[in-house]
């Protein structure tokens, strides 16, 4: 079990380069349970202030989606 929000970047990784025996099956939740609007960042020290006013679902969403995209561009099937 994956958790990819926690472990994206080092099991991610083998997901997507790894050997070939694994099958991912993703859960994406439909409804929140709230909705967190991102705020700025007065200097932009992250660099995220792009993402101002966004709602974190959409965030999640994109990070689904781009994990996704990078596995299957791997060679993993996979399904939501």
């Amino acid at each position: 079990s994956v958790e990819l929000t926690a472990d994206l970047h080092s099991m991610g990784q083998y997901i997507q380069e790894g050997e070939r025996m694994l099958f991912e099956t993703i859960v994406a939740f439909q409804r929140p349970r709230g909705s967190v609007v991102i705020g700025s960042d007065a200097g932009n020290l992250d660099g995220l202030n792009f993402l101002m006013g966004k709602d974190l679902k959409f965030v999640c969403e994109q990070a689904m989606l781009g994990t996704r995209l990078a596995h299957v561009d791997g060679g993993v099937p996979n399904l939501v």
